[in-house]
């Protein structure tokens, strides 16, 4: 499956690559602030999800 997947994650990774080339460094470091908070707060939803009682299900 390796051989099959490989090949498409290395085309993604190198158009990022040529993309991420044509920012500039503040444009950059805004993107990375971005996903950086974007991240905790996906993390911090997640664990309020986990914390929270479940509905029960049908008998």
């Amino acid at each position: 499956m390796l051989e099959q997947v490989g090949p498409i994650y290395g085309r993604v990774g190198t158009r990022w690559a040529e993309y991420l080339d044509t920012l500039s460094d503040e444009q950059t470091d805004f993107a990375n602030e971005l996903f950086a908070r974007a991240a905790e707060v996906n993390r911090e939803e997640i664990e309020l999800l986990r914390d929270a009682p479940r509905p029960e299900g049908p008998a």
